[in-house]
Order: C-alpha cells, then sequence, then structure tokens
C-alpha cells in the first residue's frame, strides 16, 4: 500500500489491462477529517426532518446507523442530493495530498456535478447490514452520461474515485469485473429513483465480478467503463463509502 505522497502510475492502471487501482491511500488523519464532514452532514440533514431523533443517531454513531434507522424514512430521507457535500467540504478534501495525486497524475482535475449544484459533487452512501435495496446493480459510469444524466465536454476524460468510509474488509465493499472496460455491454435504460438509469443482466453477461477487500481509506481508482457496483453487506455495521468523479484534459 502506498499513500498520495509516493509514486504510482494510476494512467497506467486505470486505462491499462484491469482498469482500476487500489494503491492509493488516505492518510489517517485524511480519513479523520472525512468521516468528520460526512457525519456533520449525516445529522444535519437527520435534525431538519426529525429533530426530535437527531440525538439517538449521534449516540449510537454513523457505523450504527442500521440499528435505530427503522424511526425514520430512511429511503425518503436520503436522495443523493442530500448526501452531496457541501462546497467547503468539497474544497476541503480537493486540498487533501490524494487530490494533488491525481492532478500529478491526470493533469489539472475538476471534480463533476451532475446534479448541477453549483461546485464539484462529493457524495457519500449508507449500506445497511443485509439490505438488498441499499445497492445498485453492476453498471458502468460511462452509462450514466450515454443516458443524459450529466454532460462532459468531448475534449474531457472522466476517473471515478470510491473511498470506504467505514466498512468491514472482506464483508462489504465494491465489486468491481477486472479488464471490462475495454469491451462495450449491452445495457437499457429503466426508470428508477425520478430519473432513468442503466440496466444491466448480470446474470446473462455470464461476468464474475470480484469483491475489492479495502479498508477504511483505500480508494479505489477507476475507469468509468469498467463495470461495478456496491455488494451486498454482509456484515454487522453500516458501510460508509464516498465518491467522486474527476474530469481532466484527454492525452494524446
Amino acid at each position: 500500500m502506498i499513500t498520495a505522497d509516493k509514486p504510482c502510475n494510476i494512467w497506467n492502471k486505470v486505462f491499462g489491462a484491469e482498469g482500476f487501482t487500489t494503491e492509493v491511500k488516505l492518510s489517517e488523519q485524511e480519513l479523520g477529517i472525512v468521516r468528520s464532514l460526512i457525519i456533520k452532514q449525516w445529522l444535519e440533514v437527520i435534525e431538519r426532518a426529525y429533530p426530535e431523533k437527531v440525538k439517538v443517531f449521534e449516540a449510537i454513531g454513523m457505523e450504527h446507523y442500521h440499528e435505530k434507522a427503522d424511526l425514520i424514512d430512511h429511503k425518503a430521507i436520503w436522495p443523493k442530493v442530500a448526501r452531496i457535500l457541501s462546497k467547503p467540504a468539497m474544497e476541503a478534501m480537493c486540498a487533501m495530498s490524494f487530490f494533488k495525486k491525481m492532478e500529478t497524475e491526470f493533469g489539472k482535475c475538476e471534480v463533476s456535478q451532475e446534479e448541477k449544484s453549483g461546485w464539484g459533487e462529493i457524495y457519500w452512501r449508507i449500506v445497511r447490514p443485509n439490505a438488498k435495496d441499499d445497492i445498485g446493480p453492476l453498471h458502468a459510469d460511462a452509462w450514466f452520461w450515454e443516458l443524459g444524466h450529466g454532460e462532459k465536454p468531448n475534449e474531457k476524460d472522466r476517473v471515478k474515485i470510491w473511498i470506504p468510509v467505514y466498512c468491514e474488509p472482506g464483508f462489504n465493499g465494491l465489486r468491481v469485473v477486472p479488464g471490462s472496460h475495454l469491451q462495450d455491454w449491452d445495457f437499457h435504460g429503466e426508470k428508477r429513483d425520478g430519473f432513468v438509469k442503466p440496466q444491466f443482466d448480470e446474470k446473462a453477461s455470464g461476468v464474475v465480478a470480484q469483491l475489492l477487500n479495502t479498508e477504511p481509506g483505500q480508494m479505489v481508482i477507476f475507469n468509468d467503463k469498467l463495470l461495478h457496483g456496491g455488494a451486498l453487506n454482509q456484515g454487522m455495521k453500516t458501510r460508509v463509502s464516498v465518491e467522486m468523479t474527476l474530469l481532466f484534459q484527454k492525452k494524446n
């Protein structure tokens, strides 16, 4: 494992044979900052909707959110727009060493904003134990762009970053299909949660996705054409992750 200040040829791994790398990890200090930013927003959203219950969640902590999730309307309170970090929080993350590492590898980067919030959108996810509805199907992020969700300038390339913030390695995390970015896959659009999302028939495709054994702070940097998806949380705690898409100038 290398930290963001050590050399790693991310470009060759993301655009090469496998399509991803797990070799960059947040420092303990950076991980602590990211956790505090997410927890702050998590509690603020709960307090706005359920002011009488926020103390309950504050007391148990985010890893144990699932233990009290039945006290609130989980699906209604956590649309994507409620999980986009504020502009100051986004700027704090973009000042971290990992982001500087990305710009060393890819050149000047900007965080995409598919929801048109007005700033780069870094957002987080909550995945409760054994909650099938908390994870999406296997997909490639490029498919969302093809279906019209977000706008990408023609001269730009994209890379996705997924970071486990709270996780139990081997029991939950991200599934990927190594090398899948090198071929085209059939998918169709399906309306879910208010807009058209890509739907892929994983069983019919015959692909085998592998669960990456990532530790908290160990980021997965991957090609936006790579097949990936969340794994069913078979752990004992709530899994929390944060993700973003980086846009940067295409290389010849």
